[in-house]
């Protein structure tokens, strides 16, 4: 895949999760409820970024053995 498509698409995928992110930080009045749902929106962003980059992890134990030595060639 091209470099400034995957940058769009990952852009846009960010993009979506900081418009939720923006209706409900407002509504927020705790300051532990607000960390716990900042923490979760950063780890989806996270997951966002390294399933675009580097594609779908497999689940299973052989899948990820097999997708390491992928990736270490």
């Amino acid at each position: 895949m091209e470099t400034n498509q995957l940058k769009q698409e990952m852009l846009s995928a960010i993009s979506v999760e900081l418009d939720q992110w923006l209706k409900e930080s407002s509504q927020i009045k705790d300051g532990y409820e607000f960390e716990d749902r900042f923490l979760s929106r950063m780890r989806v962003i996270n997951n966002i970024l390294l399933q675009k980059s580097v594609g779908k992890v497999p689940l299973g134990v052989n899948g990820k053995k097999n997708f390491i030595a992928v990736l270490a060639k």
